[in-house]
């Protein structure tokens, strides 16, 4: 298989296991906060932002990880 090709899903697989463990986080931050409050769990403006920030990282990951894997091992 091409270096690049397994960089690149070297980085998908990472990029999405980070992208699901932060989004985990941070849901359980919501409810914690919602239900200390006793409101129902919303998420506000700046964790909607940083889900959307991360989702945008994590897009470019895989392309990240197949330039770095060519680079040093192609």
């Amino acid at each position: 298989m091409n270096i690049a090709l397994e960089g690149f899903l070297i980085g998908l697989g990472a990029g999405v296991v980070l992208f699901v463990l932060d989004y985990l986080l941070l849901k359980s931050v919501v409810s914690r906060r919602a239900k200390s409050v006793g409101k129902k769990p919303e998420f506000d403006q700046n964790e909607r932002r940083h889900v959307i920030s991360m989702a945008r990282f994590c897009a470019v990951f895989p392309f990240a990880g197949a330039l770095a894997a060519w680079w040093l091992f192609g």
